[in-house]
């Protein structure tokens, strides 16, 4: 997977093959579960803080909540 972020957002792209439509479904499914049913202990937390505090917003006026428009 590989991540690019400017001022207004953050992508994530993730390469799959496509010449075999299993090889897509899994993808998806393991983004989905990974972007939905993360669980991190207080301890990972504390653990990765800089580095989710490197990759807020660029734009100070927006927050981590606000969608792009």
């Amino acid at each position: 997977m590989r991540a690019r972020r400017s001022a207004d957002e953050t992508v994530f792209e993730l390469m799959v093959p496509t010449d075999e439509p299993q090889f897509l479904r899994d993808a998806l499914r393991i983004f989905s579960q990974f972007a939905t049913s993360i669980r991190c202990s207080d301890g990972d937390l504390a653990k990765e803080r800089g580095a989710v505090l490197d990759v807020r917003p660029l734009n100070p006026s927006r927050t981590l909540t606000q969608p792009s428009t």
